[in-house]
C-alpha cells in the first residue's frame, strides 16, 4: 500500500508538470520564487526514483528511466560548472560534447544522485544576488542563475515525461 501511494503521489506530481511550450515560455514568470525553484529541483530524485521501482522495460527508441537518470546527471554536472563560473566571475567553461549515445550502468542511479545532491548543496549555497548573476550561455546568450535554475526545472518535468510514458505509465 505505502508504494502504491508513493507510485501514485509521483505520478500525480508528473501529470501535473505537463507543459506544452507554449504555456512554458509564458509561465517562466511563474517560477521566479527562490523556494519553488529549489524545492522542484530537490523533489526530482524521490519522482523519478517512484517511476524506477515500477520498473518494466521501456519502449523502443525511448529513454527509461536509467537513460533519464544519466542525462540528469550530465546535464547537472554541466549546468553546476556553468553556474558556478558565474557566481564566482569567471570565464564560462567550454562546454563539452556529449557523447552520441547514452551508458547506463550498474553506477547510473548513483552518479544520479550524487550529481543532483552536488548541485542542491550549490543551489543552497546561493545568496540572494547570486541569483541575478548574469553569464553567458554556451550559445552566446545571457541568462541569470535564476533563469537557468529555472529552465533546468523544465527540463527535469520534460525527461519525467519521457520517463513516465517509457516506464507505460498510464
Amino acid at each position: 500500500m505505502a508504494r502504491g501511494l508513493v507510485v501514485s503521489e509521483a505520478l500525480t506530481r508528473i501529470r501535473s508538470a505537463q507543459i506544452g511550450s507554449a504555456y512554458l515560455s509564458s509561465s517562466l514568470a511563474m517560477w521566479d520564487d527562490r523556494s519553488q525553484i529549489t524545492k522542484s529541483l530537490q523533489d526530482l530524485p524521490t519522482i523519478l526514483d517512484a517511476l524506477r521501482r515500477l520498473g518494466g522495460p521501456s519502449r523502443d527508441g525511448e529513454w527509461g528511466v536509467l537513460e533519464v537518470a544519466e542525462h540528469f546527471a550530465r546535464a547537472d554536472a554541466g549546468y553546476l560548472r556553468r553556474l558556478r563560473a558565474a557566481v564566482e566571475g569567471l570565464e564560462p567553461p567550454t562546454p563539452s560534447v556529449p557523447p552520441q549515445t547514452l551508458v547506463v550502468s550498474e553506477r547510473t542511479w548513483d552518479e544520479f544522485l550524487t550529481s543532483r545532491a552536488k548541485l542542491m548543496e550549490f543551489v543552497g549555497s546561493l545568496k540572494d544576488e547570486d541569483w541575478e548573476k548574469v553569464y553567458i550561455t554556451p550559445r552566446g546568450e545571457e541568462r541569470t542563475v535564476r533563469e537557468t535554475l529555472r529552465m533546468l526545472v523544465y527540463h527535469d518535468r520534460d525527461h519525467l515525461e519521457q520517463a513516465a510514458r517509457a516506464t507505460k505509465v498510464p
